[in-house]
């Protein structure tokens, strides 16, 4: 199963170099200084709560946290190719805690080429690349009342890479569907200190190897002036188990205060039978975080 899985993933990558090539050919002969529509923006956050014998309780703490974003599209009146790159990064102090603590860490690309089967059709091919960028903890406290932690994830650990090719419907820049019946998607956990038990895979096993379908939808609303809306939904699921269902849901609320003042909140929500959370299977992880900081976008 393991070699069918692996020669359906270089057969996948094979065709993103051969549709990569076929754009590059098709660059060459026109103006490439049209064809690319760059876009992107960068954050920087910071907070501090400072508290000194503050009578209605709490803790004092630093936080501080980075948000980029670029995107590149490429459209001729046959193909369409797109780059997206996410970065998100965030620490926090609190008094009493030994060191800084991981709010937020993920890393994604993504990269599409589709050739268009009408102006809202196309055949498209999709690579999607999640991980982290630093080690993530759990922390606990000795017998002494020190501070504790184990290591539950890191960089490629766990890593995911998503080859798959479908038909997708676009709408402009403001919705797209995919719909994929031949997707592949692989696991990683490269770090030996990292359970990978945890994320699905067998004791002893750095790989793991699924064929499957895929849905993805993408949403993006300008609610009103200087306010954007956007919605990112993946459901994913396995031939060998078609009625487990991997879903990751991301939203994103974006305000522009002015040129360099912005302020954002998002959720992300997980669900995936395969990962375990204090030992427990099929648990719904859920994340939001509001940000107000320094920006740019370009």
């Amino acid at each position: 199963m393991k070699k069918h899985l692996t020669s359906l993933l270089i057969l996948c990558i094979m065709m993103v170099g051969f549709y990569q090539a076929s754009a590059q050919e098709e660059e060459a002969k026109a103006d490439t200084t049209s064809l690319w529509k760059k876009t992107g923006s960068v954050g920087l956050n910071f907070a501090n709560v400072g508290l000194e014998n503050w009578a209605g309780g709490g803790v004092s703490s630093v936080s501080t946290g980075f948000i980029g974003n670029l995107k590149a599209t490429r459209e001729s009146d046959h193909t369409v190719w797109s780059h997206q790159l996410d970065i998100a990064y965030g620490v926090l102090k609190q008094r009493g805690n030994a060191t800084f603590r991981k709010t937020d860490d993920q890393f994604i690309y993504l990269s599409q080429y589709g050739y268009k089967l009408t102006e809202n059709w196309l055949i498209t091919t999709t690579l999607n690349f999640r991980t982290q960028l630093a080690p993530g903890y759990e922390y606990g406290e000795d017998a002494n009342g020190n501070e504790t932690r184990t290591k539950i994830s890191n960089l490629l650990s766990p890593g995911y890479l998503t080859v798959n090719t479908g038909i997708t419907y676009k709408k402009g820049d403001i919705f797209t569907a995919t719909f994929s019946p031949a997707t592949v998607k692989n696991t990683f956990v490269l770090d030996d200190d990292v359970d990978e038990t945890s994320f699905g895979l067998n004791e002893g096993e750095s790989v793991r190897s699924e064929f499957g379908t895929t849905l993805l939808s993408s949403l993006n609303l300008k609610v009103m002036e200087n306010v954007n809306f956007s919605s990112n939904l993946s459901l994913f699921a396995s031939y060998a188990s078609l009625g487990e269902i991997d879903v990751n849901w991301e939203a994103l609320i974006a305000m522009k205060v002015n040129k360099y003042i912005n302020a954002s909140f998002g959720t992300q929500l997980i669900y995936d039978e395969d990962i375990a959370i204090d030992g427990v299977n099929s648990k719904i992880q859920f994340k939001h975080a509001l940000t107000i900081g320094f920006g740019i976008t370009f």
